[in-house]
C-alpha cells in the first residue's frame, strides 16, 4: 500500500482517493494516496500563523475546510496541501458581495453539522447526499422577528435567493441558496423579546460564487447567530433580529 507521510514518519494503509467534486461544502474528498500528512496540532498552527485562534482553526478543521481528517493508529490527521491552501488574504465583505451580486445571509454553523465521514472514499452519490444532509440540517431554527421573517421573505420569493454563507471558525464551510423563509405564528417561547419566531430557512444547492469563495476566512464580527450584508454598501446589516 502507498504511505502517508506525517512530518518525518510514514504510515501505511492510505485511504483509496476520490474523485468526486462537491457544490456545497467546502471539500469533501479523502487524502489522496502519498499525500503529506500534518496532525491536528500541526494543522492548527498553521491556520493560526493566518491570525486566527486556535480554537477557530480547531473548528473549521473539524468542520472538513481541509477535507476530511484521516483517523490512524489513534491520531487524526490532515491533507498538507490542503490545509496549506486554506493560508490566503482574508476575504472581505466588499468583495463577497460585489461578486455574488446580491444579499448574503451569513451565519455561524456548528462543525458538527457539516462533518462528512473518517476519510473514507465516497461516491458522487454519497458526496451529494451528506450535502443534502446538511442543508436540512441546517434549515430550522432562525430567531428573528415577525417583521424580519417577513422582509426577508418576500426579498428572495420577489426578487432572487440569498446567498448562503455558512462559517465555521471564520472560514466558509458551506455555501447554499435561500429560496424561502417560514415562520411561526407563535412567538418563540423562552425568548424575552416579544414576536420572536424561530424561521426556516429553505436551502438549496449554491450557484458557481461557492466555488470562488469556499474555504476563505471571513472575518466578520457580528453578535447574533446571522446577520445579512448587501451589495448597495457591503456593511452588515441590522438584520439579525
Amino acid at each position: 500500500m502507498p504511505n502517508l507521510n506525517v512530518g518525518a514518519r510514514s504510515y501505511g494503509d492510505a485511504m483509496p482517493t476520490n474523485n468526486a467534486t462537491t457544490n456545497g461544502f467546502a471539500t469533501i474528498a479523502p487524502p489522496a494516496a502519498n499525500a503529506s500528512m500534518l496532525s491536528a496540532r500541526q494543522a492548527a498552527a498553521v491556520l493560526v500563523d493566518m491570525g486566527v485562534t486556535r480554537a477557530s482553526a480547531r473548528r473549521a478543521l473539524l468542520a472538513g475546510v481541509a477535507g476530511p481528517g484521516l483517523r490512524l493508529r489513534g491520531s487524526l490527521l490532515y491533507d498538507e496541501r490542503r490545509v496549506r491552501a486554506l493560508v490566503r488574504p482574508h476575504l472581505q465583505a466588499p468583495d463577497l458581495v460585489e461578486s455574488v451580486q446580491r444579499p448574503c445571509f451569513v451565519a455561524r454553523v456548528g462543525e458538527g453539522v457539516l462533518q462528512t465521514g473518517n476519510g473514507e472514499a465516497q461516491t458522487s452519490e454519497e458526496v451529494r447526499r451528506c450535502e443534502e444532509q446538511a442543508r436540512r440540517a441546517l434549515e430550522p431554527g432562525w430567531h428573528m422577528s415577525w417583521l424580519t421573517r417577513m422582509l426577508l421573505g418576500l426579498r428572495v420569493e420577489r426578487r432572487q435567493p440569498m446567498a448562503f454563507i455558512g462559517l465555521v471558525g471564520g472560514f466558509l464551510a458551506i455555501g447554499a441558496e435561500v429560496t424561502a423563509i417560514h415562520g411561526s405564528q407563535r412567538d418563540h417561547a423562552g425568548t424575552a423579546q416579544a414576536g420572536m419566531q424561530q424561521a426556516t430557512l429553505t436551502l438549496e444547492a449554491p450557484g458557481a460564487w461557492f466555488e470562488q469563495f469556499a474555504g476563505r476566512h471571513l472575518p466578520m464580527s457580528f453578535r447574533a447567530r446571522w446577520t445579512t450584508i448587501e451589495p448597495e454598501s457591503a456593511q452588515e446589516r441590522p438584520l439579525s433580529r
